[in-house]
């Protein structure tokens, strides 16, 4: 086969014949100047593999830290809105106990003026007749309820702007919550 080559005259065979008899030298140059390119490469790539796997590590530690931090916002947030709607409940039970107080309260306070009405009347009528007022049946007991149930109206009163306060504070948490 010394048929020409695309690259000259000379077939492969004489190229080969003068490769083996220069004994590769200019190759050998070659595969020296290749190992050195290589060290340079391998070094710089090694040097940046370990930089690149430093930071890695570092960014894992951080990820795994902030999901951990993450998973802890999570458990009060989730614990804050389980407060959040047992204190709503809990307001509204206020309110609808508040509703029921205000009835009382209305209705005490009709009968209490009766009864103050009647405790005068008794007083007066008996002073025209001469008797002690505290002598007549049921008015010792009619006094003491009266001053009780003042008592009472006073207590649901001031109570009651106890009340109103927690009504603001519901209203607060609920333009907080949205």
């Amino acid at each position: 086969m010394n048929t020409p080559t695309p690259i000259g005259k000379k077939s492969y065979k004489e190229y080969e014949k003068e490769l083996k008899e220069h004994k590769l030298s200019k190759v050998e140059k070659i595969e020296l100047n290749l190992v050195g390119d290589l060290k340079k490469k391998t070094d710089v790539v090694s040097k940046i593999m370990t930089a690149t796997n430093k930071e890695w590590k570092k960014a894992e530690e951080l990820s795994s830290s902030t999901y951990l931090d993450l998973t802890d916002v999570y458990d009060e947030w989730r614990s804050l809105e389980t407060k959040a709607k047992t204190f709503t409940s809990k307001v509204k039970a206020v309110e609808k106990l508040n509703q029921n107080v205000n009835s009382a309260q209305d209705e005490l306070h009709r009968q209490l003026t009766d009864l103050i009405n009647i405790i005068t009347e008794a007083t007066s009528v008996t002073k025209e007749l001469g008797i002690n007022v505290n002598d007549m049946s049921g008015m010792s007991e009619a006094k003491d309820i009266r001053a009780m149930s003042i008592k009472i109206l006073d207590t649901v009163r001031q109570d009651g702007l106890r009340s109103r306060t927690m009504q603001d504070m519901e209203g607060k948490l609920k333009a907080i919550l949205g």
